[in-house]
């Protein structure tokens, strides 16, 4: 399991996520646009080959890329009912 962001400026970029993922280009299973806002990422538009969260292993290698950039937490959220729910996690 592998995950990378390509920045494409000093706040904004690509995250990716897969079983395969070692370098840009490899197949991946979940990719978000991710905003840096201080010491918080916030995952934005997140888009999945199958079924995928912030779980387990995932969370894991989140923390082990996101940890080395002074990040502190992940936050995105879910549309339900109508209604915006925030979610985040500690990194």
């Amino acid at each position: 399991m592998g995950c990378m962001i390509q920045w494409h400026c000093d706040h904004c970029g690509t995250m990716r996520i897969g079983r395969d993922l070692r370098e840009h280009g490899d197949p991946y299973q979940f990719a978000c646009t991710v905003v840096r806002h201080g010491r918080t990422i916030v995952a934005h538009g997140g888009v999945s080959s199958e079924r995928i969260d912030f779980a387990g292993e995932r969370r894991s290698i989140v923390r082990e890329l996101l940890r080395p950039l002074g990040i502190k937490r992940v936050r995105w959220s879910r549309m339900r009912d109508g209604k915006e729910i925030w979610r985040e996690f500690p990194v």
